[in-house]
This record gives C-alpha cells, structure tokens and sequence, in this order.
C-alpha cells in the first residue's frame, strides 16, 4: 500500500471536496451506531494498516476525522469491505478509541502490538462521553503483560 500516493491522490480528486462536505455535517452519531461499528470484523494487519493511515495522513494535512475516514473510506474499498462507508467509520472508531487506550492504559508499552490490534478487532466498543471506545479493563482483560525482565531458560 502506497499511503503517500494515495494521500495525493485523494488530495487532488473532487471527492476530497464532496467527502469532506459530507463528513462535515456528521458530528453525532444515531442511537444505532455502535451496533453498526460492532458489526465490522476486521483483521490485526487491518487495524495496524488503518492507525498507519491515520498517522500518514495527520502529517500531511491538519488533524481533520474528515479527511482521516476519507482516507479509510479508500483504505475500506481496496479491502472490498462493505459497505466502505460504515466500515470506514467502524476503522476509524477502533482506530481512534486505542490510541485513546494506548494513552491511558500502555505506558510504558507493556504489550506486544499484535495482540493490541489483534484485541481491538475483538473488543466491543462502547459509549464514553459521547465517544466510541473501550471499556479499559476489557480491552487489558485481552492482552498479556509483556515482561522483557524475566528469564524463561
């Protein structure tokens, strides 16, 4: 995958304009949204390529949701998931709600970061402040303490 090209792709195309505009106007999400973003089974590699995307893109344009589910939204039609737009959205909600995790819940990276993707395709995602994420304990529940100090021969 070739995100440097892919951003200048989209950059240059009319969709970017109609995407956008859009995405614009879709600040709050319906009653139904989290069994939408649930319904989406996504791979370790796919939640990996999506928080690569969303950094690629973060440092070429301004820190825009706009312009990151634009970006999945082509990242979801490569993948031939569909619909691209709800999948889209449901990489972009998991994307987002484990960096949120990762912040709060992995320092110093105490996990391997496979299995964080790996959980973060399995864990359910649920409301907090309005936002899709996830239940910390859960997501931990999931994962094995990585513990490099310990000598297994």
């Amino acid at each position: 995958m070739d995100i440097p090209a892919m951003l200048a792709k989209w950059k240059e195309s009319a969709l970017a304009k109609v995407q956008a505009a859009e995405l614009a106007t879709a600040t709050d999400l319906p009653g139904h949204a989290l069994t939408v973003l649930n319904g989406f089974w996504f791979t370790a590699e796919q939640m990996n390529d999506a928080s690569l995307i969303l950094s690629a893109v973060r440092e070429e344009f301004e820190k825009s949701p706009m312009t990151e589910v634009a970006f999945l939204s082509e990242y979801a039609a490569s993948e031939r998931l569909e619909p691209e737009d709800h999948a889209a959205a449901a990489l972009y909600a998991r994307a987002r709600a484990l960096e949120n995790w990762v912040e709060d819940c992995d320092r110093p990276q105490r996990f391997d970061a496979r299995e964080v993707f790996d959980a973060a395709t399995r864990c359910e995602l649920i409301e907090i402040d309005g936002l899709p994420s996830f239940d910390h304990d859960r997501l931990r529940l999931m994962l094995v303490i990585r513990n490099d100090d310990i000598d297994w021969e």
